[in-house]
């Protein structure tokens, strides 16, 4: 009698292990997600990309910043960030939001990588991609998720872009 069960709940395992292969992808990494990694690997400058048969072509824009560049801006952009999901810090940036009243979206954040890179030829505009948990104003826990913060260098220092402005 348990040979009759045995084949097809083999079948039904065997199924379930094929389905499971098909579906299956690898885990998040969220410092691999900051740093650009599809999965694939590398493929050198001087090496034209797979499948083009071109040569590639040298990038306008410097593709690191200076340390001191990134380090004010990284500071800057983390109090943007903070500033807009939990209210705190917003009178730093007063023309950024709109007056009135704010409600805060997260009791707390906590910023737990960041990134910073030139968005132009000149390290004037900059880009800064910060990976950041937080707690709800009703206590639930948000798990890791980047937001990039634009940034243009003036007289008086780093001021943020909304993501409409040039």
């Amino acid at each position: 009698m348990r040979h009759g069960v045995r084949g097809p709940l083999a079948l039904l395992v065997l199924a379930a292990v094929v389905l499971a292969a098909a579906f299956w992808t690898p885990p998040f990494s969220p410092t691999a997600a900051l740093l650009g990694d599809t999965g694939n690997p590398p493929v050198p400058a001087s090496q034209p990309t797979p499948g083009t048969g071109a040569q590639p072509t040298p990038s306008a824009t410097p593709v690191s910043l200076p340390e001191d560049i990134t380090t004010t801006a990284t500071a800057v952009a983390r109090q943007v960030l903070t500033a807009d999901l939990t209210g705190v810090g917003r009178s730093a940036f007063p023309d950024y939001w709109p007056p009135g009243g704010y409600r805060a979206l997260y009791r707390s954040i906590d910023i737990q990588a960041a990134t910073a890179r030139p968005e132009s030829a000149t390290p004037d505009l900059v880009e800064v991609t910060l990976l950041w948990t937080g707690i709800r104003p009703d206590g639930v826990a948000v798990e890791a998720d980047p937001t990039t913060v634009r940034l243009r260098r003036g007289a008086g220092g780093w001021t943020p872009l909304h993501p409409w402005e040039p």
